[in-house]
């Protein structure tokens, strides 16, 4: 494997890691926030 074709893993590697886990952090962050709301609605009920 030359350079060219590893800088190509690499950046898709990378690339990869990033279009999964950054809207699966923020997607989550919001959906905790959102469910810990709800259960101090439920708890002060």
């Amino acid at each position: 494997m030359d350079v060219l074709t590893l800088s190509r893993l690499q950046f898709a590697v990378t690339a990869g890691f990033h279009f999964i886990f950054v809207p699966l952090t923020l997607g989550l962050s919001v959906l905790v926030a959102y469910m810990s709301e709800i259960v101090k609605d439920e708890e002060s009920s």
